[in-house]
Parts: structure tokens; C-alpha cells; sequence
């Protein structure tokens, strides 16, 4: 990738431990980064889960919550209920619940909730069997180039995508359990009997089961995807490549903007030392203050109605103004500016260049102004 040349071997900034790792020739390890600040990864989870919500709610009108098309725009009341509970136990402060515990609070709250029990009975295809007439979680995960790669020896495709959907999908009972317990333990509800589900496990039982989509490195997606495309072209009646199609941009372009962000907040380029500023009325002060206001005068030219005015003939008188005031202040007339083009810069050119001020030699401030002689 050829916006990733110049900073090839620069070391990449982390707040996390044990994680330096510099810039390498495809970027994997910046899209990987962990610890980095800006929400990067946040941002590109969401875009993917805005742009699934999109063609499952606004285009195939399938009954839908979460995400930015779906009514409500968000599933935290799922499991709200017993959240409450947990925080009255707690005196209201969550802040009390164990790190474990919290980040199993946030993480059981899918993306995603389709209804699929109000699904037109005449669709056909994988997807509409597998989500007809239940309800179903859909969290969405996102997997960057890691280890996980490079330790699959698996050669089918999609199977690193694939695997990691089955581990996401399975951990979702794991995350109900862990919660049940802590119910328990904070005695808001009694001991279950053994081999009776808890109340987080229950609630879960009441849906199908959870898919847990997942977008790889490589903008290849794992079979929860495909099965999800199969609805939507099912219900809109559209050709199966044009969901996918839309997917995959969005998924293409979540990745580049990704590594596009952090290369400018996590990439420690080499700082090169800066030349001191010229003094006050030195050779190199006065060249850069030449070419300073040949440019101001190139890009920036008289009002047009200057030179309408112009056009007819009319002279403009024009003044050089002596700048700081220190020197004097006062302003001298110079000469009047004849119908000419372009006669404007070469005026300035010679009000500078003949300026032959001992103390303010060659950099004195120029004022052009254009008035029109009635």
C-alpha cells in the first residue's frame, strides 16, 4: 500500500502493555493495534452494523431492532429488567459489579434482533428456514488480522471467520451463566435446582439461536452473513450479489478508514529538527518576505469592480504605508496606477524595491488601495 511507504518501521503508540509493534509493509499491525485511542474499532463495528440495518429494515422491511434503520434503534431492553434488579441489590451502583461481570453485562446486549414470526409466509430460501416464526440475536463481530490467521490450518474458505463466529455465538450461554451466578450471589434471586437455567439463561432460551456474524481482515464474511443476504433478497426480490455487494464496500471501507485514522493518531514519525526563524532584516528574512507577497498579490487580485473601473480607463492612486508605525506612520504617495494590466504587481515590485529606508531596508508592509477618481 503506497500511503503506507513513508512511515514503514515507524513504532505504533498503545496504552496497552507488552503490545509495541511498528508500522509493516500492509498494515496489519495498525488495524490490530491494541489499546489505541479515537474508537477506530468502534466506529468500524458500527458502520457494519448501520449498513446490515439498512437492508434488513429500510430495504427487505423485515421487523427489526438495533442498529441506526431499526425500531427502536437499540435492544438494551432485552435483559433490562434484571439489570434493574442487579442494581437495586447493589444500591445502585453498578460500579460495584467485578470488571468480569460488567464487560458481561454490555456484551449480552446484542446489535441486532430480528422477529422473524412476522415474516411474509411465502418467502423461500436458507434464510427464511432458518429464521421464520423465532426471534433472533444478531451480534456482529469484527476480526482483524491476528494470530488467529496465521494458526488456521484449515484451507476451506471463510474458515478463520467461521470459527470465530461459532466461538462468539457459544459464549453468549457462557455470558447468561456468568450473570446468573452473580445474581445469586447477591441473593436477588434463590439457588436454582440443578440443571434449571437462571433468569439471564432463560430470557435467552426464549429466542432462537444467537447469530454472531463476523467481518474478516479481508472483508470476507462468515455463513451468519450469507444466511442473513439470503433473507434480505429473499424478501426485497432482488438478485443475492447486490446485498453482498453493498456488504462488502461497507466492510472494505470500514478497514481503510480504520488504518487511514490511526495513521495519523498512532504513528510516531520521526520528528526532524526545524531551522531557527531569520532575524528581523536579514538577507533571508527579506527573500522570504518577497516571495511572501508575490504570492498574496498572484492569488489574491484586485475586486472586480476595481477592474471593470479599470477597463474604462479610470487611474487608481496608490500609497505605500510605512509598517510598523514606529517608522514614521505616515503614508507617501506614490504613483497613480495607469489602465495597464497586471499593473498592479509591478507597482509593488517597485515600491519595494526602491525603498531605500536605512532602518527598515526592503520589508516594509504594502498597502494597495484601489479608489476609484470620479
Amino acid at each position: 500500500m503506497t500511503c503506507l511507504k513513508p512511515i514503514i518501521g515507524c513504532p505504533l503508540q498503545t496504552s496497552s502493555a507488552g503490545h509495541a509493534s511498528k508500522v509493516e509493509a500492509f498494515g496489519n499491525n495498525i488495524t490490530k493495534l491494541k489499546g489505541a485511542k479515537g474508537g477506530g474499532t468502534t466506529q468500524n463495528h458500527n458502520s457494519f452494523v448501520d449498513a446490515l440495518s439498512y437492508w434488513l429494515g429500510a430495504r427487505a422491511r423485515i421487523p427489526l431492532q438495533g442498529g441506526k434503520y431499526g425500531k427502536p434503534c437499540t435492544c438494551k431492553g432485552i435483559f433490562s429488567g434484571l439489570t434493574g434488579l442487579l442494581q437495586q441489590a447493589l444500591h445502585g451502583s453498578i460500579g460495584e459489579v467485578p470488571e468480569k461481570h460488567r464487560r458481561s453485562l454490555q456484551k449480552i446486549i446484542p446489535d441486532l434482533l430480528i422477529d422473524g414470526r412476522y415474516l411474509k409466509q411465502n418467502l423461500g430460501g436458507l434464510g427464511f428456514d432458518a429464521l421464520a416464526a423465532i426471534r433472533t440475536m444478531i451480534d456482529i463481530k469484527t476480526l482483524s488480522c491476528c494470530d488467529k490467521y496465521a494458526s488456521c490450518h484449515d484451507s476451506s474458505a471463510a474458515s478463520v471467520v467461521n470459527k470465530r463466529q461459532e466461538e462468539a455465538s457459544a459464549a453468549y450461554r457462557t455470558k447468561a451463566q456468568e450473570l446468573d451466578r452473580l445474581l445469586i450471589a447477591k441473593q436477588v434471586v434463590p439457588v436454582s435446582p440443578l440443571g434449571t437455567p437462571g433468569p439471564y439463561e432463560s430470557v435467552l432460551n426464549g429466542f432462537g439461536k444467537v447469530l454472531a456474524p463476523v467481518v474478516g481482515a479481508f472483508a470476507e464474511m462468515s455463513s451468519d452473513v450469507h444466511l442473513l443476504t439470503d433473507l434480505i433478497a429473499s424478501a426485497q426480490g432482488m438478485f443475492l450479489i447486490r446485498a453482498r455487494r453493498g456488504l462488502g464496500l461497507t466492510a472494505h471501507r470500514g478497514w481503510a478508514r480504520l488504518l487511514i485514522d490511526r495513521m495519523d493518531t498512532q504513528v510516531q514519525r520521526p520528528e526532524f529538527p526545524q531551522a531557527p526563524e531569520p532575524a528581523w532584516g536579514s538577507t533571508k528574512a527579506c527573500a522570504q518576505d518577497d516571495r511572501a507577497m508575490d504570492a498574496h498579490h498572484y492569488h489574491q487580485p484586485p475586486p472586480a469592480s476595481a477592474l471593470v473601473l479599470r477597463a474604462k480607463g479610470a487611474l487608481f492612486p496608490c500609497w505605500l504605508k510605512s509598517d510598523p508605525p514606529g517608522a514614521g506612520g505616515q503614508k507617501t504617495k506614490v504613483k497613480k496606477l495607469a489602465n495597464t494590466p497586471g499593473r498592479a504587481h509591478d507597482l509593488v515590485t517597485e515600491a519595494i524595491t526602491e525603498s531605500d529606508d536605512p532602518a527598515h531596508p526592503r520589508h516594509m508592509a504594502v498597502h494597495l488601495l484601489y479608489i476609484p477618481l470620479r
